[in-house]
């Protein structure tokens, strides 16, 4: 004589969908937070190379010389 209510049973499979939305979201925020954090800022790089020219023939990196 007890009947299960069907409003009862879809309104538990959407709060379960919707729990699962929401732990897959909390997982990827938790992971970029987590990259975020560890992944520090190392500043500017070390090397100094000055001022290279960027026409290949000026260029003391160029294949072919100049004449």
């Amino acid at each position: 004589m007890s009947e299960k209510h069907p409003e009862n049973s879809e309104t538990f499979e959407k709060i379960k969908t919707w729990l699962l939305v929401f732990l897959i979201v909390l997982g990827i925020l938790t992971y970029g937070t987590i990259v975020y954090l560890t992944v520090g800022d190392k500043g500017p790089p070390v090397w100094r190379y000055g001022a290279i020219r960027d026409v290949p023939g000026e260029s003391p990196f160029s294949t072919e010389r100049v004449k």
